[in-house]
């Protein structure tokens, strides 16, 4: 759906599924007969202008102009009036007339022309064989080109629900960016594996080096091995250690291949520093030759690890996002004596009834309802699929700051289906964000991300 055809729309699809329709003017029918009678592109505003006011194609290209420039433009109020008496002179009514400039006024701003719009249906088109041949190359294409409507986040989880198992970045296995490992077969589970640069705060520079390097003189056997080759800055390993880039390496040969807890590779790090330091030769010696990580070098719990995949990674690999909110979804239902949250695959079996749904935000967009006022349509995905909301002006206004200050939500309202297109009229809704301050109500973490504290 482009802006400039928003209005027309549904009478488009109401025409489209056999619904009749007043007909105009042979001349203007004949114009639009592949449209059903609806200006769609640019090139329509020209044609029909020649066809009902007697335009010559100059007058006709200039009417399509003035229009794409707004109505307030020089010349405006003239044009108009030439198609109105052009018309007229052609023996069409008052009502038709009107009706015409209406559907060109729909044109007033960002409109598009046929060959626009052919060009990006055959895309469209290719895409969605690709998707469907070959799902893992599309996704991992979609994420390494920068490109596609929702974040990375929103791809990784269809990815998932398309059977892909999603593992994370692996200083021996990943490249900079995502690629499939194993394409899905009969019965078979297909992978895909993060890239070194989906890692926060790691320079690119440092991704191509330990590429490089690894391509070049083998996989990295150890941390040892891995620090002596790279010679990483701590704030280039960090983030490798905290992201569980390094977790595969992460064994020495003192330990008879037991494998260092991520503190004991920060740890370990450190002890590197301090002993080449003190060699004046970067990275010679022996790992722990003459010292032992403390007992109190623990490892980090999940909720921890949980909080520096989202910190370090930007997102969530090892789960779905919104299933880690359905003990605290479930719980606020309750409390509000609002029904159990459903899928959002049941949305179409509940047509017409009130509902909960728990929904992690991947999208929105503002707009400008008839009456002047602001509403939204917002996206948001669960554990099964990217579903859509409506939130018209009086409840936008009262959810708003809901909706700007948390990231994961309880939703409640009526799904409504659409010429098909199904989505949540949305009513109310419940931020699951943890709040700042205990017994605060309303008041929510900007951030789904657990909190990190102390992170080493």
């Amino acid at each position: 759906i482009r802006p400039a055809a928003n209005r027309f729309v549904n009478e488009y699809v109401h025409r489209l599924k056999g619904g009749l329709w007043k007909r105009m003017p042979e001349a203007v029918e004949a114009c639009l007969k592949e449209t059903y009678g609806i200006m769609v592109y640019q090139e329509d505003v020209s044609r029909v202008a020649m066809a009902a006011a007697g335009f010559s194609s100059a007058q006709a290209d200039g009417l399509r102009k003035t229009l794409s420039k707004k109505r307030d433009s020089p010349g405006f109020a003239s044009i108009r009036s030439s198609f109105m008496d052009g018309c007229a002179k052609n023996g069409m009514d008052r009502a038709d007339i009107d009706e015409l400039w209406t559907m060109m006024l729909s044109f007033d701003g960002y409109s598009f022309c046929k060959a626009h719009s052919a060009s990006y249906a055959l895309v469209s088109y290719r895409l969605a064989w690709m998707k469907a041949t070959y799902p893992g190359l599309f996704i991992c294409s979609v994420i390494n080109n920068g490109g596609g409507f929702y974040g990375t986040q929103t791809y990784v989880d269809e990815a998932r629900r398309l059977g892909y198992r999603i593992l994370p970045p692996h200083i021996n296995h990943s490249g900079s960016g995502y690629a499939v490992e194993q394409e899905p077969g009969v019965g078979q589970a297909g992978i895909i594996r993060a890239g070194l640069s989906q890692v926060a705060q790691l320079a690119a520079g440092t991704v191509l080096a330990i590429v490089a390097e690894r391509n070049k003189n083998g996989p990295f056997t150890s941390l040892d091995n891995f620090l002596s080759r790279i010679r990483p800055s701590y704030d280039a390993l960090r983030p490798l250690v905290l992201s569980g880039c390094l977790d595969g390496v992460a064994a020495h040969a003192s330990t008879g291949g037991e494998a260092w807890t991520r503190p004991r590779l920060l740890w370990a790090y450190h002890e590197w520093r301090s002993r080449s330091s003190h060699a004046g030769d970067y990275g010679c010696g022996e790992l722990f030759a003459s010292s032992q990580a403390p007992a109190c070098v623990s490892d980090y719990d999940p909720s921890r690890k949980l909080a520096h995949e989202a910190e370090f990674l930007g997102l969530i690999l090892s789960a779905q996002p919104a299933a880690l909110y359905e003990g605290r979804a479930h719980a606020m239902a309750t409390r509000m004596g609002w029904p159990p949250p459903c899928s959002s695959a049941k949305l179409t079996e509940l047509i017409g009834k009130r509902v909960c749904l728990l929904g992690v935000a991947v999208a929105g967009k503002e707009v400008m309802a008839s009456t002047g006022m602001a509403m939204c349509f917002r996206s948001f995905s669960d554990s099964d699929g990217v579903f859509e909301t409506v939130i018209f002006p009086q409840a936008y206004r009262r959810l708003m700051p809901i909706l700007e200050s948390n990231a994961a939500f309880l939703l409640f309202g009526t799904p409504r289906n659409d010429a098909g297109a199904v989505a949540l009229h949305l009513e109310d809704a419940r931020g699951l964000n943890r709040p700042q301050r205990p017994g605060v109500s309303g008041e929510y973490s900007r951030s789904s991300r657990p909190r990190p504290g102390n992170t080493g």
